[in-house]
């Protein structure tokens, strides 16, 4: 899988596809044509809620924030982490980002939510996008993922190997999809994973935008070890990010 998302990366960089013009100085309200970081200067804040269901058959309901500030046209920091874009020619960028994440989990038989023990993984990236004209652009990604815990889940980590897509169909509306693989290793009793999201993104100029997202994840772990923040099935939601 490593070998394979090499080889997409090197042919979108050598891609003929002509991208739109946009300034470097300005945040486009067209996301397909937005830099992967933040201009000198903008602080980006945002938050959601989300409807999740787990693979025990429990549900819940989660908010998340997010907050993130350009320091240099081509360096971002945020509760994700540190993101520098080092490549940026003729439509393509490329990007990484270090930082920390965190999830919970829970008992594989318990549906009591009382129970859950929060984690930190250590995470580092490196992901870009390719736009073949104002209304269509490529992304991808890669990912490695470590937790630090006590418990079972002790040294564990991940590689996740990511592709999609952004279509501004209309004017202020774009849809974006994405697959993401998860290479488990074996770990908790499973070889790998796959996730599949879609979002719709409303756009009311520069400085404030509200989506709507969906994501399935198919993990399915073995009997007898325990359920974390990879339990969740579905999660749906809605978010809104303002822009200064």
């Amino acid at each position: 899988m490593k070998k394979v998302f090499l080889a997409m990366v090197c042919v979108l960089a050598g891609s003929g596809a002509q991208a739109a013009d946009y300034s470097e100085s300005e945040y486009s309200a067209n996301p397909v044509l937005r830099p992967l970081t933040l201009p000198k200067g903008m602080l980006s804040l945002g938050g959601g809620l989300s409807y999740v269901e787990k693979e025990n058959g429990s549900d819940d309901w989660n908010t998340f924030p997010w907050v993130r500030y350009g320091i240099t046209d081509n360096l971002s920091v945020g509760l994700d982490g540190l993101t520098y874009r080092f490549l940026a020619k003729d439509g393509f960028e490329l990007a990484g980002n270090v930082g920390l994440r965190g999830g919970d989990y829970d008992s594989k038989d318990s549906d009591d939510n009382d129970d859950d023990t929060w984690e930190v993984a250590a995470s580092a990236s490196l992901f870009g996008k390719k736009v073949l004209s104002d209304q269509l652009a490529l992304t991808f990604g890669a990912e490695y993922i470590r937790w630090d815990s006590d418990g079972d889940r002790v040294n564990r980590h991940e590689w996740d190997y990511g592709v999609g897509v952004l279509y501004q169909f209309a004017p202020d509306w774009t849809f974006d999809a994405s697959y993401t693989y998860r290479d488990l290793s074996n770990q908790y009793n499973a070889d790998n994973a796959n996730v599949y999201r879609v979002g719709l993104t409303r756009s009311f100029g520069n400085d404030f935008e509200v989506s709507l997202f969906y994501r399935h994840n198919d993990f399915q772990q073995g009997t007898g070890d325990q359920n974390y923040g990879y339990n969740y099935r579905n999660i749906s939601g809605v978010a809104a990010t303002w822009r200064f």
